[in-house]
């Protein structure tokens, strides 16, 4: 889920939103954001909430996975 296609904070927690919504039916998501300020400042004030609700934030490369051959 791109984060910030638009640099509104509204639309970056509507963005945020989705992607947990995504990571809780699916078990997880990859969420994609630039190093702006405004998304920086939402990330900041959503993620220790996201947090005490269960959803962890790990790096990308978590989630790759390698065939199995």
């Amino acid at each position: 889920v791109f984060l910030d296609n638009k640099d509104d904070p509204k639309e970056i927690r509507e963005q945020l939103a989705r992607l947990v919504r995504r990571a809780r039916k699916n078990g997880e998501a990859v969420g994609i954001g630039h190093l702006r300020e405004r998304t920086v400042a939402v990330l900041e004030a959503e993620i220790p909430k996201l947090q005490k609700q269960g959803i962890e934030f790990v790096g990308v490369s978590e989630l790759a996975r390698v065939p199995k051959p």
